[in-house]
């Protein structure tokens, strides 16, 4: 899962005219989905024949026949066969969509260097692809087996698990993280424990991002009360620069749209926003506003305009430092909203989660929305 995200952030970014990272809601024989369904086969290193098969008996013109020159390339790569591989990534267009990955995997097979400095977002993919994670696949195994015992000992497991693993790899970690808590709503566990104890193990503001990030798609209320409380802890720590901190606005706009605008929630947002509203008067020196009577999609948007007013009135002036990391050299940021998929609902609703005060390191504004992945 976590190389298919890194790999549509890399392949993103051209007219899109097919598109199998988009197929949350396909229909079960669309040419969409049966590409994803090989294209993740053929990249989380479980063989899945019926996938393959059904992938090569699909016809849907140039661009699927793109996607199924790259798995099958992606497929060789595996098995060292990189003469092959090179072969097989000729035969792509490269201004389609999977001909954004063949300079990624032409690196990796080593044929081919970057023509020029990779992005984050490849540089990301390398990493996933090469690292050792040897370690994580046993830590999922153990997992799966304590599973059969219920949401207690899946619970207390999960929680020794990634406290042990954080100390050698914190990504794999966080990742690790994610997929439990996934898996406690797949499998309707109770998912506070292991929520309490992540906020233990990552603090309080990584915790809650990582919480935000599990329940995006279930319950997208939670979601972003989630994250503005991630980022007034960002902010109150001042681990977070004016660039990062837009970032994290547009998340919270991208999710409010598909929230139920029920009485306690619009209380909650509001009070928070408020919160948030001063921490970031506070962080980056603006003058107080009072703006309690707006609606929070409102709020968050005049957060914007006054952090990019400011940030433009302190470029002009010479004063970089203040005006925060960001140049007009960065790369686009990948779109989040189409990644919030259709909601259904989660045991227990809404719940208070213990909070321990450890600050989390701070990320570019690119990084930080490329987590949503």
């Amino acid at each position: 899962m976590y190389i298919t995200r890194s790999a549509e952030a890399v392949s993103l970014g051209n007219k899109i005219e097919f598109n199998p990272f988009s197929s949350k809601n396909a229909e079960p024989d669309s040419p969409e989905l049966i590409v994803r369904d090989a294209f993740e086969a053929a990249t989380n290193g479980m063989h899945n024949p019926e996938a393959m098969q059904r992938l090569e008996n699909l016809d849907g013109g140039a661009d699927v026949g793109y996607w199924k020159l790259l798995i099958r390339a992606i497929e060789n790569f595996y098995k060292q066969d990189f003469g092959k591989v090179a072969s097989l990534l000729t035969e792509i267009n490269d201004e389609s969509m999977p001909g954004r990955l063949k300079a990624v995997l032409l690196f990796m097979s080593g044929l081919q260097d970057f023509q020029q400095q990779p992005s984050y977002h490849e540089e990301k993919l390398i990493k996933r692809v090469t690292e050792d994670s040897r370690f994580f696949a046993s830590a999922v195994s153990q997992l799966n087996d304590s599973m059969e015992y219920g949401g207690q000992l899946f619970t207390e497991t999960a929680s020794l698990l990634i406290k042990e693993i954080k100390v050698l790899n914190f990504e794999a970690a966080e990742r690790l993280a994610l997929w439990a808590l996934n898996i406690c709503l797949q499998n309707d566990f109770d998912e506070e424990p292991l929520a309490d104890n992540i906020m233990m193990i990552f603090g309080q503001a990584e915790g809650l991002r990582l919480i935000a990030l599990s329940l995006m798609e279930v319950d997208p209320e939670s979601s972003v009360v989630c994250f503005i409380r991630s980022l007034i802890n960002r902010l109150s720590d001042k681990l977070i620069s004016r660039n990062e901190t837009e970032a994290w606005l547009d998340i919270i706009a991208a999710l409010l749209p598909v929230c139920e605008q029920h009485e306690s929630l619009v209380a909650d947002i509001s009070e928070l926003l408020s919160m948030l509203d001063t921490e970031i008067e506070l962080l980056f020196g603006l003058e107080p506003h009072k703006s309690d009577g707006d609606l929070p999609e409102q709020r968050i948007r005049m957060m914007k305009d006054r952090l990019s007013g400011t940030a433009a009135a302190e470029a002009a002036s010479g004063d970089t430092a203040a005006a925060g990391a960001g140049t007009a050299d960065e790369p686009e940021v990948f779109n989040i909203t189409p990644l919030i998929g259709k909601k259904t609902p989660v045991k227990g609703g809404q719940k208070k989660r213990k909070q321990t005060k450890k600050p989390a390191s701070a990320k570019s504004a690119e990084a930080v929305q490329l987590e949503l992945f």
